[in-house]
């Protein structure tokens, strides 16, 4: 990509963020679209761990494992286990980013499209100053690195 290509995505990329903030300060606009990458990177990577070493051999993806069955619960027992030993964290496949996603654009059968109690539900983003449990980016990444450096220390 050369220079001027940059340039011009970059000066796209900060009008769509305009757009989208609309009277929101722009600080306070940073926060939420952090929480939201930060959350999509998570659930991403959790997805990608549980389909690529966990469950490869299986005929079954980690979003399609239904939590209500008894073979979905041990499913999901055992990749609680293993990511959170592993990751650090773990989301449940309603949780992801991707089924939010979907559920967002109707895709989920009988699901209502607005999707904003399952964000408030994960506290992954910061929330408006009423909600007072709510996880800062920087309170959960601290939180996550710490996990991350007691796993890496218990396994040496």
């Amino acid at each position: 990509m050369s220079e001027e290509q940059k340039r011009l995505l970059e000066k796209q990329l900060w009008g769509v963020a305009n757009v989208l903030r609309g009277k929101m300060n722009a600080d306070e606009y940073k926060n939420y679209i952090l929480g939201f990458i930060f959350y999509k990177y998570l659930s991403e990577k959790l997805e990608k761990y549980v389909n690529e070493k966990l469950l490869s051999r299986e005929k079954i993806k980690f979003a399609e494992i239904k939590g209500n069955s008894k073979e979905g619960k041990e499913y999901l027992k055992a990749t609680e286990t293993a990511c959170v030993g592993h990751l650090g964290f773990f989301l449940k496949p309603t949780e992801l980013f991707s089924y939010l996603v979907k559920k967002g654009k109707g895709n989920i059968n009988g699901q209502k499209t607005f999707i904003l109690e399952d964000l408030k539900n994960f506290y992954i983003f910061p929330l408006p100053p009423s909600t007072s449990d709510a996880l800062t980016v920087k309170t959960l990444t601290k939180r996550l690195l710490t996990a991350r450096t007691n796993i890496e220390s218990s396994r040496t």
